[in-house]
């Protein structure tokens, strides 16, 4: 059984034709040949934080279709970026004008070089998964000035569990951030704590989205619930299923994802009109 408030809109289904291209970055010290499917531009690339901490994520961009809006994924602990393949192939499979940023967080996938030191979740301080907030939006910053399509593009961002509760901090600190969708969010995951960031972040759309036999995440999820600000939906699922597993593993989840998406898009090109007819 599934128990949701939010208010639904018919969908559609458009596909569009998506080219691959793979890029790495002169500060990785590593060049791959370029290869090219029928997809998406893809540029698989690194920047160099301000405490030397190396970055890495995809860019993922239909490059027929200007950008209406800038996703911006955040796995959970122990997960690379790649477990956001299938939500970001749905995604695109109904909203070319999105765009793509899929991130590995401090100490997962490739993001493991400070220096000459490596950093891995499996023995990393507590102290530096609080970083990982900050570590998005200067990464943003410094890729907006490359990719200078994106540097007044909203961004809707999807983080699930430790990303989730990193999603709900940049929804307050990050301007650009227009929504926020969390997976299985908790009021403390590795001293990254959501709670008072979401109770001031306005008027922004904020979905969370938890199974009932997550104990722990959907106790939590009820208590952000109660004291989040902005447009808010809260969708329960019966499972035991976790972060991205979630709309991973349930066809309606992944649905109400999509709704939920368009909404927010809607949101984005009504504000939009609105701003110009001022």
């Amino acid at each position: 059984m599934k128990l949701m408030s939010s208010r639904r809109k018919e969908t559609h289904h458009t596909r569009s034709r998506w080219k691959f291209i793979r890029i790495f970055p002169v500060a990785a010290i590593a060049l791959l040949s370029l290869t090219t499917t029928t997809h998406a531009e893809r540029i698989d690339s690194c920047v160099t934080l301000a405490d030397s901490l190396l970055s890495c994520y995809t860019y993922l961009t239909n490059d027929s279709v200007e950008p209406r809006a800038l996703v911006i994924t955040l796995p959970m602990l122990s997960r690379d970026r790649t477990s956001y393949d299938k939500i970001v192939d749905e995604l695109s499979s109904h909203f070319p004008e999105i765009s793509f940023l899929n991130f590995d967080l401090r100490g997962h996938g490739q993001s493991v070089s400070i220096g000459s030191t490596n950093l891995s979740y499996k023995d990393m301080e507590r102290s530096e998964y609080p970083k990982i907030p900050d570590d998005i939006r200067e990464s943003l910053r410094l890729i907006r000035k490359v990719c200078p399509e994106l540097k007044k593009t909203p961004v809707i961002i999807i983080g699930a569990s430790i990303g989730a509760n990193s999603a709900g901090i940049l929804a307050n600190i990050e301007k650009s951030v227009v929504a926020a969708c969390l997976l299985s969010p908790g009021l403390n995951y590795r001293e990254i704590i959501p709670g008072p960031h979401l109770a001031v972040v306005g008027e922004k759309q904020i979905l969370m989205m938890v199974g009932t036999q997550d104990t722990y995440s959907f106790n939590s999820t009820d208590s952000l619930f109660a004291l989040s600000e902005g447009v808010k939906t809260q969708l329960t699922y019966n499972t035991g299923a976790h972060g991205t597993n979630i709309p991973n593993n349930s066809d309606s989840a992944m649905v109400d994802l999509v709704d939920w998406t368009r909404q927010t898009l809607e949101s984005i090109k009504s504000s939009a009109s609105s701003g110009k007819k001022k």
